[in-house]
């Protein structure tokens, strides 16, 4: 049969989180599975399919295939299996990727469900998603903390420098993804639905299907973070934050105090705005950015500024507020929308 091959090149790059580098954990899964019109990949942590309609069935190399395709120039591929091979021929150029062993797909019929019954996924989810996800993130799997807990009607992260909820306008099942996992489901335009299946949940992402391991939900610190969060009190200072405040930030980064992995820049509250500075052994930066403060009262913070820039960089309005414990201020605490940061400050 003949396929377009760019058709064929979009159902392959949707289904790369399943064979991409460093991913695969067992030998035998770095391959493309097309089976019952639908093309799968599977790497132990994560499987994502889509549907096609062709009508050949095997399992092939993935990296080998993928190079092959992309070295091919035309529009159109033709395709047949002959002698447990997969015979592409496109223009004057013909190769042959012989099939690989099937045992993989009985693993993936376990993971994927016949007829998911799809819960739905309430609105700004992916918006949400993207904003408590920590990209400077760098724990291991086996961390207590890495990646996002989804309870109930919140979304929660923290590398416990930062603390990261998000409101969800609708109910939602507990599940704790690695950082891994949201970084690829935030490829995806859309997602729509979501089913769980004992230890997988699986996500509809338009026509792709993307299922992937999550995490033993019993063992996420969730109620040590809600007391983190509750302790803070809000009845100090507050204001909204200039888009000034954004460029003063990255540039201050550029003489960040490092320590633990993080970067640290100051806030000095001012009675009329907020100095952001930072000074180390290899320069120093200061900027004052004008901002009515109510409540003001005298104080500087010391408070994570890489992930202050991430929080930024997705745009919208923010607003802030100081976070106290016992009368001392001991946080910075941004918000968008539904969306809440909260820095703690640095303990010198």
């Amino acid at each position: 049969m003949k396929i377009q091959r760019e058709e064929l090149q979009k159902k392959l790059r949707a289904c790369k989180p399943g064979i991409e580098a460093n991913t695969v954990s067992l030998d035998g899964m770095d391959c493309f599975i097309f089976k019952n019109q639908r093309l799968y990949t599977y790497n132990g942590y994560v499987s994502v399919s889509v549907p096609t309609d062709y009508p050949f069935e095997c399992v092939i190399a993935a990296d080998e295939f993928m190079k092959l395709i992309s070295a091919f120039k035309g529009k159109e591929i033709e395709i047949e299996t002959k002698d447990s091979s997969l015979v592409l021929t496109c223009g004057k150029a013909t190769a042959s990727i012989k099939f690989m062993s099937e045992s993989i797909y009985k693993q993936i019929l376990i993971i994927t469900p016949k007829e998911p019954q799809w819960k739905p996924i309430p609105e700004g989810f992916a918006e949400s998603l993207s904003r408590c996800y920590i990209t400077n993130m760098e724990m291991g799997a086996s961390d207590k903390v890495d990646g996002i807990f989804i309870d109930k009607n919140g979304i929660f992260s923290t590398d416990r420098v930062v603390i990261n909820y998000a409101k969800l306008y609708e109910h939602m099942e507990r599940i704790w993804l690695t950082s891994k996992v949201v970084k690829d489901l935030l490829k995806f335009d859309a997602i729509e639905g979501y089913t769980l299946q004992d230890s997988w949940a699986i996500f509809k992402c338009g026509e792709v299907m993307f299922a992937c391991r999550k995490y033993m939900d019993d063992l996420y610190p969730i109620d040590v973070i809600r007391q983190a969060v509750a302790a803070q009190q809000t009845n100090g200072m507050s204001g909204a934050l200039p888009s000034e405040f954004n460029s003063a930030v990255m540039n201050c980064l550029i003489f960040g105090k490092e320590k633990e992995g993080h970067v640290f820049i100051n806030l000095e509250f001012q009675n009329d705005g907020i100095r952001v500075f930072s000074d180390t052994d290899k320069g120093n930066y200061s900027e004052f950015v004008p901002c009515a403060i109510e409540d003001w009262t005298h104080c500087i913070l010391a408070i994570e500024g890489r992930r202050l820039k991430q929080a930024f960089k997705q745009g919208g309005e923010f607003t802030f507020y100081i976070g106290y414990v016992e009368g001392v201020p001991t946080s910075f605490v941004i918000n968008s929308g539904e969306w809440t940061e909260l820095f703690f400050a640095l303990k010198e």
